[in-house]
């Protein structure tokens, strides 16, 4: 199997004009969306918050949820990775949920992504 490039472009900002072919989304486990999903859903008419009520997106460590897009946004897939409970996120947490993504974006021949960091982190262990 020949090995394809994968390029990641890691964002503090919010990303939601990113033309990479994948958007990544870190999401912490809650029973409502990030302030960072909250106006990505706005923007795809609620398909996150469907999601979230269905338990198809809980934000569990790792958990993955793809959503394939039509015109609303420039990418042209959302891929939510989960980060588990924000009250205990971590870098270590947000680097095993960013392995997670690669691993899932190299099996689907990804070429390039934005990964859109959670706006809170602690610095401490996991």
């Amino acid at each position: 199997m020949a090995e394809t490039s994968l390029t990641i472009v890691a964002e503090s900002a919010w990303a939601l004009t990113t033309t990479a072919d994948v958007l990544v989304l870190l999401e912490p486990e809650s029973d409502s969306l990030s302030r960072q999903a909250t106006v990505l859903d706005e923007r795809l008419g609620g398909r996150l918050a469907r999601a979230r009520q269905f338990k198809e997106l809980t934000g569990r460590p790792n958990e993955t949820t793809m959503l394939h897009m039509d015109a609303t946004i420039a990418s042209s897939r959302v891929l939510v990775v989960g980060v588990g409970r924000e009250d205990s996120l971590t870098i270590e947490r947000v680097c095993r949920a960013a392995g997670t993504a690669v691993r899932q974006l190299r099996r689907r021949e990804v070429a390039r992504a934005t990964l859109v960091l959670p706006e809170s982190v602690s610095d401490n262990g996991d």
